[in-house]
């Protein structure tokens, strides 16, 4: 059932009709032989008897009289009466052959045939094979057997073809009227079909976004009540999208103007970092470093040793100072990464990183810097920053492996760790309590036409960022030759 099932429905309509056409008239023609043919044997056989009694009664008296030429013609009048009567014979009370119709004379074996008559029995019947087919022989006791005996055989070919015509004729008009009807089932079922073939293709019109589809309402019955709703339903999608489209313009345009404002907030903040690391270096350090000198000096003048010992003190706390502030001076804007680039910033971050926490690190490159832009340079920066950050604070590792590598006009920056690693619920909670960190990530990477992502894996953490060696510009967006890279996960 495979075959049916793949039609369409105009067709399975039009199968079980036909189907049941054939179905029917087979069913009529195995009905009607049957019925015609169990009628008609009955009254072939009492036809016969009938006869065969005519040709008693009109040969008693020539019997009586010894008249064989009367016995003749009696004979052959009844058998020339109809088709189907193929010989008479007229015997007398002995047996003895008195008339006949074979102009040939009597087949052999044909007397002995049928010849048994019981006292008191009306008649004998007795069906013989013959190469004209069966043939029904009656005989027929002439005064009760005492004069003779009448014979007829009927032929039961006539009778057959009487049926076959009478059949054939029902399966012809049977035939006609199927004909007659499949024409009118086949023109309903295209009435029933078209309207659903025309709803399919406008289904699918819409499917494909043409939203001005509409059906054409051809009857108010449930076909056509099912096009005016569809029609309906076209006019509220059509509505309904136009204001999905608004809306998404909105959005769009919102979406545009937080990432314009988010950017503006990171430019302020990175040129606030870098003024503020300059002061920290140019100025605060050069006014340490001269106060450093000043006491220096003054330690060198003629002091006790309580004093000595204090200037010593408060010189030694300055240089400390002195350190902490060019530390966080580099940690505010690396000024490596402005000179030498990207590259060889990471290589100084991970070295005072290894320093700072017992932590092994393993730095892999296939770029230079000078092969990345300044801004994009800045934000793998960061991330790389904010993700070894995390890495020490919360996941406990032994290990971290820092990946950067320029693989079909995307960097990749991979950040992966042997540490427990971040469930949903971790991140979760880090929202909740206002840890953006990761999503600060993810916003610059996003920012830069890239993206960000984090898998969590049972030999740790990885955090990976795939960002276009192309400059995004948040302003214009993405050209249509450049789509592929603004999602590069």
């Amino acid at each position: 059932m495979k075959w049916f099932n793949g039609l369409n429905i105009y067709y399975k309509i039009i199968s079980v009709f036909f189907s049941m056409l054939i179905l029917l008239s087979v069913l009529v023609g195995i009905l009607m032989w049957s019925s015609l043919d169990t009628m008609l044997s009955s009254q072939f056989e009492k036809r016969g008897i009938e006869i065969t009694t005519r040709v008693a009664s009109l040969s008693a008296d020539h019997i009586l009289v010894n008249d064989p030429f009367s016995l003749y013609e009696v004979a052959n009048e009844v058998k020339n009466s109809s088709d189907d009567i193929r010989y008479v014979l007229i015997t007398n009370h002995n047996g003895k052959l008195l008339a006949h119709t074979f102009p040939d004379g009597i087949p052999v074996g044909l007397l002995e045939l049928n010849n048994q008559h019981e006292p008191g029995q009306k008649n004998s019947i007795e069906y013989i094979e013959s190469n004209e087919g069966l043939i029904l022989d009656i005989l027929i006791p002439i005064e009760g057997g005492n004069i003779g005996y009448a014979r007829a055989g009927i032929s039961e070919k006539f009778m057959k073809e009487q049926i076959r015509q009478r059949v054939t004729s029902v399966i012809l008009i049977t035939f006609v009227v199927c004909a007659f009807a499949a024409l009118l089932a086949t023109r309903l079922t295209s009435m029933i079909t078209q309207p659903i073939r025309d709803l399919v293709k406008a289904s699918r019109e819409i499917a494909g976004g043409n939203l001005k589809s509409q059906l054409a309402i051809s009857s108010n019955d449930e076909i056509g009540r099912l096009a005016e709703d569809f029609n309906i339903m076209v006019d509220s999608l059509v509505k309904t999208n136009g204001e999905r489209e608004t809306l998404l313009d909105e959005l769009k345009e919102k979406e545009k103007r937080r990432r314009m404002l988010l950017n503006k907030l990171i430019t302020i903040q990175e040129d606030e970092r870098k003024r503020i690391s300059r002061e920290l270096h140019d100025e605060t350090s050069q006014s340490l470093t001269s106060l450093i000198v000043n006491m220096r000096l003054l330690a060198n003048r003629e002091l006790d040793t309580n004093q000595k010992k204090t200037f010593l003190e408060l010189r030694d706390t300055i240089v400390e100072i002195l350190e902490n502030v060019r530390k966080m001076a580099v940690e505010l804007r690396p000024p490596l990464l402005d000179d030498l680039g990207l590259v060889a910033a990471i290589r100084n971050y991970l070295a005072k990183y290894k320093a700072n926490y017992d932590i092994k690190t393993y730095f892999e490159t296939n770029i230079s810097s000078e092969a990345v832009d300044p801004n994009i340079a800045l934000t793998i920066y960061r991330i790389m920053q904010e993700a070894l950050t995390n890495v020490a604070r919360h996941s406990g590792a032994k290990e971290a492996k820092i990946e950067l590598m320029i693989e079909a006009k995307r960097i990749r920056l991979t950040v992966s760790d042997d540490g427990k690693g971040l469930d949903k619920e971790d991140i979760a909670k880090a929202r909740e309590k206002d840890r953006i960190g990761i999503y600060g990530m993810q916003e610059r990477a996003e920012l830069c036409g890239g993206c960000f992502e984090i898998k969590v894996t049972r030999s740790g953490t990885q955090v990976m960022v795939l960002i276009p060696t192309i400059p995004f510009d948040i302003e214009k967006g993405m050209d249509e030759d450049e789509t592929d890279h603004s999602s590069p996960c």
